[in-house]
């Protein structure tokens, strides 16, 4: 069962309600995202806030195999949905997208960070990759370990969210990772296994 639904944390009143430990418009020293937008692989958004690295690992730990957690900018998941821009009735915006759920399409073409079971991924829209089922490389984001996605393959993962199941991920896991230091210089090579399952 799928536990991500519709403004799930804008329901959640009680700390013990709260998935991943996470509150709406919760705020973050050293957030990666600041006032991020929140998405299950439907494109509902489930609520919003700043997230650590901390927060996505935690996610990545406590996901169920098939869920699949999205995270957009606040550009994105706010302004980009045209809130403050001639809103329509209803939460209906000028171009068809509705901030609550503004969809699957609209999400994978946006997202910054997908989310699934141990896996974190952070999207490079920009990128190309030689195969379509090999992460392009992974880095420390933040000091979390970050598989890096095109949007095409991120797309891919989101629109069938099986692909998200345990063992059954296609995404062929290098083995071997870069990373870069505090310093933006290249540092040891990683094992991303390991370091994923030290995690």
């Amino acid at each position: 069962m799928n536990r991500l639904h519709k403004g799930m944390y804008e329901e959640a009143s009680a700390a013990k309600d709260r998935l991943f430990g996470l509150s709406c418009d919760q705020d973050r020293d050293e957030a990666l995202v600041e006032d991020a937008g929140w998405y299950n692989a439907d494109g509902e958004r489930l609520g919003w806030g700043s997230l650590t690295a901390l927060d996505l690992r935690r996610i990545a730990a406590e996901l169920a195999d098939g869920e699949v957690f999205i995270v957009l900018s606040v550009f994105d998941s706010y302004w980009g949905l045209g809130y403050g821009q001639g809103q329509l009735p209803n939460g209906c915006q000028p171009y068809g997208q509705n901030m609550a759920s503004p969809g699957r399409d609209y999400v994978a073409s946006k997202c910054e960070f997908v989310v699934t079971r141990h896996h974190v991924y952070r999207v490079d829209h920009e990128a190309w990759a030689v195969s379509e089922h090999q992460p392009l490389a992974a880095a420390f984001v933040g000091g979390l370990i970050c598989e890096t996605l095109t949007g095409a393959q991120a797309r891919q993962l989101i629109v069938d969210p099986a692909r998200a199941r345990g063992s059954a991920v296609p995404f062929a896991h290098a083995d071997d990772v870069w990373c870069l230091d505090e310093m933006g210089e290249e540092s040891d090579v990683l094992l991303l296994e390991e370091t994923v399952e030290a995690i």
